[in-house]
């Protein structure tokens, strides 16, 4: 009897004919992990979409001989402050004991990704991360192998709209209202620099950068999701929505959530998210999502909880230093 042929694979820039092989593997993947997140079709496009201009340059796939796609490395443009590169790794299930796939695709991303460190402050220490749902060994165990170490923990979380949803009333002297997006986008992001500074590894962009980033982010979606909290004649909290998450019209997406240091613990931020919930729900969706650091500094797990949300999935965020230097990232806790 013949030797079956050895597994042989290639290297390559994608290109637009690639969409429906990696769309595929990745089905393929949620499959074979069970994933309670995975992206629709439409999700896969909407990506794919916004990928075409960089996709040669950021993106590369792996295919066997037939052609057929069995691994995908994407390494995010880069951002301000230039302090973090994102990347993803991934291999079809059928492949997943193959190291130097992995290994090859993971060599690609740091690679790449050491192109944009020119970018950031020149004594500042530049990282590269990448994330694994706890379930996936394959991809944890060649992202340890690359050099990276995991950082962080983080959780998936998702509210069901099974009945009413009831919005918290506002603070005593805060008003909860709707976003004007044109007028209050730059005050909403002055806000969400100052409410995130402490969070852990926390890299922050200016105003005007995140801005821009949101506005870019959510061309062609709808804004009537997204509210403020007003008080003493100014921003002090926010709530920042995305609807048709990965594709799916039934769940909408909390992007951000945050409040002023000085007026936490006053019960803004749960009645900024249910609001958004109410509002979402009256408009027909299903459910809700968001992520939420597992030790947040301003005890949102515990809020999410106490509004009905349960952790669906398991996150660990995994870091790789690119070049040495200054950490200016604040590291609370450890």
């Amino acid at each position: 009897m013949a030797e079956p042929s050895p597994f042989e694979w290639r290297l390559r820039a994608p290109t637009l004919e690639d969409f429906d092989g990696i769309v595929a593997m990745a089905a393929a993947r949620a499959d074979r992990l069970r994933s309670p997140t995975r992206p629709t079709r439409e999700g896969w496009r909407r990506w794919w979409e916004g990928q075409v201009p960089t996709l040669s340059a950021n993106h590369r796939v792996a295919v066997d001989r037939a052609g057929q796609v069995v691994g995908l490395a994407s390494v995010n443009p880069a951002s301000e402050p230039f302090l973090i590169v994102l990347a993803n790794v991934s291999v079809g299930p059928d492949h997943w004991d193959h190291e130097p796939l992995w290994d090859a695709l993971s060599a690609w991303v740091v690679e790449r990704a050491a192109a944009n460190v020119h970018l950031a402050p020149p004594d500042a220490e530049v990282n590269l991360m990448a994330e694994a749902v706890e379930s996936d060994v394959p991809r944890t165990a060649a992202l340890t192998r690359a050099g990276f170490k995991r950082t962080r923990v983080f959780f998936r979380m998702r509210i069901d709209f099974d009945g009413d949803v009831e919005a918290a009333p506002s603070p005593a002297g805060v008003e909860v209202r709707r976003i004007d997006m044109e007028r209050e986008l730059l005050d909403v992001a002055r806000v969400h620099a100052e409410a995130f500074r402490d969070h852990w590894g926390h890299a922050e962009q200016s105003p005007e950068s995140f801005a821009e980033e949101w506005r870019h982010d959510t061309i062609g979606q709808r804004t009537d999701f997204n509210y403020i909290a007003v008080a003493d004649g100014g921003v002090v909290g926010y709530v920042l929505c995305e609807d048709n998450y990965r594709g799916d019209p039934a769940i909408g997406l909390v992007s951000y959530l945050g409040v002023r240091p000085a007026w936490r613990q006053r019960g803004i931020a749960r009645a900024l998210l249910e609001t958004a919930f109410q509002t979402l729900r009256a408009q027909g969706y299903a459910a809700a999502r968001l992520g939420v650091d597992a030790t947040s500094p301003t005890g949102a797990l515990r809020l999410y909880e106490k509004v009905g949300m349960r952790a669906i999935e398991q996150v660990n965020r995994y870091e790789r230093v690119l070049r040495p230097g200054i950490d200016v990232r604040p590291r609370p806790g450890g």
